[in-house]
């Protein structure tokens, strides 16, 4: 598949996203389950999901149907819940393909909450916002309160290769994901 595919139309690439996005969640939602926390984290399934390489270019009926069944993919996708603190206070997780141990070691002065248009869509909003480094497996958070701190900016997304309009969070509003654990688990003592 062409890497200059549209991003709503790189199938191959969103699966690959989603997979890799299901690697880091589960990481930080066994991290929480050896702390103590109870924690649900959400299986990557899709109903009816086509599997395009399988079509060829004269299946055009076919390859319809496989569009349709995957723009329903991607609408379910959009409001998963990476992770949930039972019994429903939701986190967000963001892997990163950066170096960082804790939020002293940042390589930046903010850190993307989430795009702008995907975070408008979210209901109910996380309450956790965890993001992971790839490298060396920290994870540093911050409040989903907090979202008086953000700021948007637009970039360009590396991966998909598009312009994308992002919440950002200056990083000192981060914390090493440890900080949040002790008002975690008076929130489930208390439920």
């Amino acid at each position: 598949m062409s890497k200059l595919l549209n991003w709503f139309e790189n199938d191959e690439l969103f699966f690959k996203e989603c997979r890799q996005g299901q690697k880091w969640q589960e990481y930080v939602g066994r991290y929480l389950e050896k702390q103590g926390v109870k924690v649900d984290i959400a299986e990557l399934s899709f109903r009816d999901n086509p599997n395009v390489a399988d079509y060829s270019d004269d299946e055009a009926g076919r390859w319809a149907v496989a569009r349709k069944k995957m723009e329903t993919a991607r609408k379910e996708y959009v409001n998963t819940k990476d992770i949930t603190i039972l019994p429903d206070r939701v986190v967000e997780v963001k892997s990163r393909n950066l170096r960082f141990t804790s939020p002293k070691d940042f390589p930046f002065k903010t850190v993307i909450i989430d795009t702008v248009s995907g975070y408008n869509q979210k209901d109910p909003k996380p309450r956790l916002y965890v993001s992971v480094s790839r490298e060396t497996g920290a994870m540093i958070a911050t409040n989903g309160w907090a979202s008086k701190n953000w700021q948007k900016e637009r970039k360009f997304d590396r991966v998909r290769k598009i312009w994308e309009i992002n919440y950002e969070c200056p990083i000192e509003h981060w914390k090493p994901i440890d900080y949040y654990l002790p008002s975690i688990k008076k929130y489930q003592n208390e439920q």
